[in-house]
């Protein structure tokens, strides 16, 4: 019986250490399923650099200090020397909400209103599969989570008490967005011809921390899941969340609600320094007699143009560059473009 009890212990704190560890490892589990990876390819085009990019999420936004263009499935970056190129994605992490989806039932949020088993006048609420079978005057609608869940049924009041209220931890500065399903729920709305005059849509005010950050959310004028999303950036430590109905009339005023999601935004950048596959020939025009001039074989006219488009110097070729512009100054070191008659190109480097 000691041994047995000795066992008990030992796999209650072996199973204890597993649990502390897998809670630690976690976040860095979810981090670890958002990823760039970004590759140059082997390919020489001129003055083209191309990169091949694939992401878990879709890319928000590039950074060069060159320009770039997409292409098929491909970045290509317009460079001569070497260059960083970074790819950002924006993506949300994991819900904050406990039990948004309602299938733990009534548990994790508050409500001003009454829960009731059956809802048979206004400011209660309940729980169900679908709303029909809790009131013969609902539709027959399933939840939007699965089709055959929970959801949150909602008999709304006339004088904007919170249906909903739950609070989460947020980090101040952090961008969140926060998002909800919402339908009609009474018969009315499955008709082909709803009366709105009579029995106008619910109307709702979505409130952080007391302060309502959306205008008036209407639902459209028949049963369809309808979602609604805003995102804030958190000023406090913890948000409050508060959702109430502000339709002041009684009859429509029948709701459901599920999958509220609150979820932070986050994003991360990839960078990959490109370098330029090149067979341009080289002059070092140091004075020094090894390859100080750059010999032009073609005939005709010669125009010598700087990667900033500018016409440096103009040559009768055949003829030696020296690597000067046309008051005998000594160039910049990179990449010059020479137009032999307006018609062909030749790249040259010059070193310094």
């Amino acid at each position: 019986m000691k041994m047995g009890l000795q066992n008990l212990v030992r796999l209650l704190y072996c199973a204890s250490r597993f649990l502390v560890v897998a809670c630690l490892l976690l976040p860095l589990m979810l981090r670890a399923q958002h990823y760039i990876s970004m590759e140059q390819v082997e390919e020489c085009n001129q003055d083209t650099m191309y990169i091949t990019i694939e992401s878990d999420n879709e890319i928000s936004s590039y950074s060069s200090d060159a320009p770039y263009f997409i292409q098929d499935s491909r970045i290509g970056v317009v460079a001569t020397e070497n260059m960083v190129f970074t790819a950002t994605s924006d993506y949300y992490e994991e819900n904050l909400i406990y039990n948004g989806d309602f299938e733990l039932g009534n548990v994790g949020f508050l409500s001003s209103y009454e829960k009731v088993v059956e809802l048979y006048r206004f400011n209660q609420y309940t729980i169900t599969k679908s709303p029909a079978a809790i009131s013969t005057y609902l539709a027959s609608k399933k939840d939007h989570t699965s089709g055959s869940g929970n959801m949150m049924a909602v008999d709304g009041d006339t004088i904007g008490l919170p249906f909903y209220e739950t609070i989460s931890d947020v980090e101040i500065g952090s961008e969140y967005e926060i998002s909800f399903w919402l339908s009609n729920a009474h018969q009315t709305y499955q008709s082909d011809t709803p009366s709105i005059d009579t029995d106008p849509s619910s109307i709702f005010l979505l409130s952080l921390n007391g302060e309502d950050i959306t205008d008036s959310l209407r639902l459209p004028d028949d049963t369809t899941w309808v979602q609604f999303k805003t995102n804030f950036v958190a000023k406090d430590k913890s948000v409050h969340i508060s959702l109430r109905t502000v339709l002041k009339k009684l009859k429509g005023n029948d709701f459901v609600m599920d999958d509220i999601v609150l979820r932070k935004r986050s994003s991360i950048s990839e960078s990959i320094v490109l370098v330029p596959c090149n067979d341009y020939p080289v002059f070092t025009p140091d004075g020094d007699g090894m390859y100080d001039t750059f010999f032009i074989d073609r005939v005709g006219k010669a125009q010598i143009i700087s990667l900033s488009g500018d016409i440096i110097k103009e040559l009768d070729v055949p003829a030696q560059w020296d690597g000067t512009n046309e008051d005998h100054v000594l160039m910049s070191a990179g990449f010059y473009a020479i137009i032999i008659n307006d018609s062909e190109v030749l790249r040259v480097s010059l070193v310094r």
